[in-house]
């Protein structure tokens, strides 16, 4: 399998100020912010750990993720076990991904590259 560990933690919410407190609360600080009111979004830190926080829209449901890296998703090749949720391919933010979900429903995520 070519997963070499995990890259980040994403999370949706609703509550953004709440949701920022929590993670500096627990030990958490920006490296990165973007986005506006709405759609704010940034990487929260806490030494080799990362968290990506996301606005949702009222009407989204908040998502939660995990996010894999992985050195070759071209030549994945995955059990006929693993449910694609969706299937390769490059993103905007410069990297390749593929999501699987699990018997339960979770989503995670694997992906290539980036910069």
């Amino acid at each position: 399998m070519p997963i070499t560990g995990f890259d980040y933690v994403y999370v949706e919410t609703h509550a953004w100020d709440e949701a920022t407190a929590f993670w500096q609360g627990l030990g958490f600080s920006f490296a990165a912010q973007w986005g506006d009111v709405g759609h704010r979004a940034g990487r929260l830190e806490s030494g080799t750990e990362a968290v990506v926080l996301a606005e949702a829209a009222p009407e989204q449901t908040a998502a939660f993720s995990l996010y894999f890296t992985a050195d070759d998703i071209t030549g994945l090749d995955l059990a006929p076990s693993v449910e694609v949720v969706t299937a390769l391919h490059e993103t905007h933010w410069h990297t390749k991904m593929v999501e699987v979900r699990d018997p339960e429903g979770h989503v995670y995520a694997l992906q290539e590259g980036g910069d």
